[in-house]
Parts: C-alpha cells; structure tokens; sequence
C-alpha cells in the first residue's frame, strides 16, 4: 500500500484507539488513509447508548464500517488488555484523547484529580503491555490548569515507560474530528480544546529489573558468578534512571530536540536553524553546527551568517566547516564522537546543475543522503535519531530516503510533516549559485526519522538462566528469538527449542544480552 500519512499516524501503524465518543477522531485517520483496516476504534459506551448519546454516531459508524474499521464497544480504558476481541493484539501506536474520569466534582477539586490520575495510569498500565517493541502510546490532554495538575508524565514514569516529546495539539490537524463532552445531559457538545499537547511515550530501551527477576548482561562470558552480572547492571541501571530522571527535569525543547540531547547539524547555510534551537535551549553547548563551505565564504556570501555564528558561539556551539557530509565522520573535529540526534535539512547536489527531475540530478541527490546516512550511521548514539527533512512534492518524492536508509542500516521511526513556523527565525537558503542567499520556497515537506535498527532481544526469566564455567545455558527458549554479536559485527540468527549452549570456544568473541520481560 502507498504510505499515507495524517500528522503522527500512518496507514502501516496498527492502531488502537481508547475511549472515542462519536468515532470522528477514527472516521478523520480513516479518510485521510483511504481505508480502517490498520484501526481499531474503542468506546465505553454500549452501542445503543452511543447512538442515543451522539447525534452523527450512526452515520459515523457506518462510515467507518465501509473502510473496515473494527469497531468494539463497552472497552473500559483501565481493563482494555483483558477485553475479549483485544486479548494477545499488539499495536505501533495507542491513543486516548483527552482522558477522562467524568463530572463528578469540579476539575480543580484534588479528589477529582486523583479520579482522572487513576484513569489515565490504568489506561498506561494496559497500554505498555499491547505495545510494540517500537510502538507508542499517546495521550492528548490540555494543558492549562487544572489539567497540567495530573501529572501525565510521571504517571508514565510510575507504569515504566519513557517520555519521548510533547508537542501541541491542533484539532485542525484533523478534518472532521468534534471532540465531545462524553457525559451528563450536554454529552454530545464540544468543549474548547484550547492550549492542548499530546504527550508521546515508549518502552523504556533499557536493561531495567522487574519485580519477577533480574535481567542479566552477560557481557563477560569468563565469570563464573551470577551475582556479579546482577550487581554490574544493578548500579548501571540506577545511575541510567538517574541521569534520564535529571534531564527530564533541567531539559528544555524545541520540536523533536532537547537541550539534554547531544545534536549534530549537517549542511547549515547561514546557520539560522541553529541559532533557532540555541534560543530555544538559552544554550548551544550540546550543538555542533558544520557547513560545507570555507568560514570565508560563508561570511562573504552571506552577513546574516556572521552574525549567526556570532550569536551561536556566545551561546557555546561548536561551529566546524568544510564538513562533507559524505565523510564527515572521519572529520579530525567529529573522530570518535557519537550524537543523539543528527539532522540535515534539505540536503541538495547543487553543484550538478540539472533540472530537478531529470534521473541524473535524482541520482545525485540520492548520493548525497545515502553517504550523509551512512556517515550518521557511525556516529549515532545507541538511542539515537537521524533526521533529514525534504520536500514532499515531485521530483522530491522519487529520492526514496526510507530506500536509502535501509541500505544504509537504518530503519525509519515516523515520517512527520515539518513547518517552518515551528522554528521561529529559521530562514532556509539556496547555498548555491548567483542566488546562494535566498531563501528556498519549503512548500510541503516531513521530517523523516531514522534510528539504527533494533536488535532483537531474548527474555528469560532469573530462574531460567545458569552460569557455569564451560557454559551458559538459556532453558525454555522454544518460542524466543535470538541474536549473537561477534566483536566484527557479523550476526547469526537462530531459534532455539529447548535450550542455547555457547560453548567456552566461543566465550571471547561473543556477547549474549538477556533481558526479563
């Protein structure tokens, strides 16, 4: 199917949606899809309750019946994960908007407040365990008071899962979408969305202990204790929690960037986009900001730029230029450096001068982001994201960055729609030719986001795994999947059926992760 995309959703996400009232948050994902099929729509109420309750839910329903949505009723956001039609489904994304636990006392009331936490921390507790790997949980909510007073969060935090962003919430964003009041005799009217955030979450990528066991990285296959192994992840899983816990405290964002994350721009024209993310953080020291050009043509061709890079060095970035994006790795300034996220903003051949659609100027620009892709590749952290925001529109769209990426060992996150808006004083430019200081026309455009992909990981409960000198033996592996790595990287997969035996041989040169579910 032809990839379709509607802000954070896309046709190939299996989607659950929690708590509906007249279905038209689905109906909206569904046109704008063409199809349901990938939807599954919930709602607490009964469906003969529904249809007396909404005025449009009859023909809603019917509508999302044509596209193939599957449509379950009486699902209680706090138990969903038992519901009958639910039980053993996964999903990418789980979304509820706009939680909530009824009017039974005013919204300031702290009673209330706890009734509504203990909404949306069931919605969670379900959630993570329907989740993919890789899926994650949504939650819209507004975000004055005495909303911002839930808490949501360190709800998530409390239910093991990890903040990823929170980005505003625009009820434009989705065509035909009423948002409904859901109880009490005005159950059908809307309610003023106003300052509004959806608020993102995933699976912790982590080693972390749970209350069953404890996970055991047996990074040194020569020791012969157990408790060693426990005690080592122990301490690195506390100082990790730490660490996270502090930078969700002291971060300040911008979009998708953090002023916690360690960030590489690639091909800056007059480095207003970081001079924007500086403001934004009030600091630069975790920005590298790099330009093909000479500093001296920089500063010749453009006076705007000057005084960026004035600003950025006030603000403490590292400014480095001559940096191909092709090899920028092996860069003296960028040797053995390893970034959260690495962005490059309309990378574009320029010096080929063709007409965009002609097959060899695409083939050009597809050089380019497949070499800046496997040069990021070695530079990424565990956890981190490539980022390249391109044009939507022919020729653009016949690069095929998700192709290139692949070939490149990168697996794509989500496809997000970019707005200059949101990065205010951002002017992108030309950077070639008579007309190097203008400002290119973005048109519609996404950020494509690109991480390293993820390795399979084998769960095995504390009481299943043996050490001994010779051996290491995973007992009751029949439907586990797992992934050995050489230290030269080569990978061999297999499926074990009773139990996995690395013989002594072997010990120096493979390493075995071994993760509690």
């Amino acid at each position: 199917m032809e990839e379709k995309w509607i802000k954070h959703y896309c046709n190939h996400h299996k989607i659950l949606l929690v708590g509906e009232g007249d279905f038209s948050f689905a109906l909206s994902l569904a046109n704008a899809f063409g199809s349901a099929s990938n939807i599954v729509a919930t709602s607490l109420d009964s469906k003969g309750s529904l249809i007396i309750k909404y005025s449009r839910a009859s023909t809603i329903l019917e509508e999302l019946e044509k596209f193939g949505c599957y449509i379950v009723h009486e699902v209680d956001a706090c138990s969903f994960h038992k519901h009958p039609m639910l039980q053993n489904k996964i999903f990418d994304r789980i979304l509820y908007n706009f939680p909530h636990a009824g009017f039974d006392l005013a919204e300031n009331n702290l009673n209330q407040i706890r009734l509504h936490q203990e909404v949306v921390r069931g919605f969670l507790k379900c959630a993570k365990k329907m989740l993919t790997k890789d899926g994650e949980v949504h939650i819209t909510h507004k975000n004055t008071y005495p909303f911002c007073k839930w808490g949501i969060i360190k709800l998530a935090e409390k239910t093991d899962l990890v903040f990823v962003e929170k980005i505003p919430f625009k009820i434009s964003d989705y065509p035909g979408y009423v948002n409904k009041r859901g109880s009490g005799e005005n159950c059908d009217g809307t309610f003023l969305v106003g300052n509004s955030s959806t608020f993102k979450f995933s699976k912790p990528k982590y080693v972390k202990p749970l209350s069953l066991g404890l996970p055991v990285l047996l990074e040194d296959l020569e020791s012969r204790h157990l408790k060693n192994y426990s005690n080592k992840i122990m301490w690195a899983y506390q100082n990790q929690k730490s660490n996270r816990i502090e930078s969700k405290k002291e971060g300040r964002w911008m979009k998708h960037y953090s002023s916690c994350h360690k960030i590489l721009l690639v091909g800056e024209g007059d480095f207003s986009f970081a001079l924007c993310l500086a403001r934004a953080f009030c600091n630069a020291s975790n920005l590298v900001a790099t330009s093909l050009d000479s500093k001296v043509s920089v500063m010749r061709n453009s006076y705007t730029a000057s005084m960026n890079m004035l600003s950025l060095e006030n603000f403490g970035c590292t400014i480095l230029h001559e940096v191909d994006a092709h090899s920028m790795y092996q860069h003296p300034s960028l040797l053995h450096k390893l970034f959260d996220r690495i962005v490059f903003n309309f990378p574009n051949a320029a010096e080929f001068d063709f007409p965009e659609y002609k097959p060899y100027k695409i083939w050009h620009h597809q050089k380019l982001v497949l070499g800046f892709l496997q040069s990021a590749r070695k530079m990424l952290s565990c956890d981190g994201e490539v980022h390249v925001t391109l044009k939507s529109t022919y020729p653009f769209n016949k690069w095929g960055v998700v192709n290139l990426a692949e070939k490149a060992g990168l697996v794509l996150i989500e496809k997000v729609p970019f707005k200059m808006r949101d990065y205010p004083g951002y002017a992108n430019k030309r950077g070639s030719g008579p007309n190097w200081n203008e400002n290119l026309d973005v048109g519609r455009c996404s950020t494509f986001k690109f991480s390293k992909a993820r390795d399979v990981e084998f769960f095995v409960g504390l009481s299943d795994v043996s050490v001994e000198p010779n051996s290491v033996q995973l007992k009751d592996a029949s439907d586990s999947e797992f992934k050995l790595w050489s230290k030269d990287q080569n990978v061999q997969d297999f499926t074990s059926t009773s139990s996995i035996q690395l013989n002594s041989a072997k010990k120096s040169n493979l390493i075995s992760m071994c993760t509690i579910l």
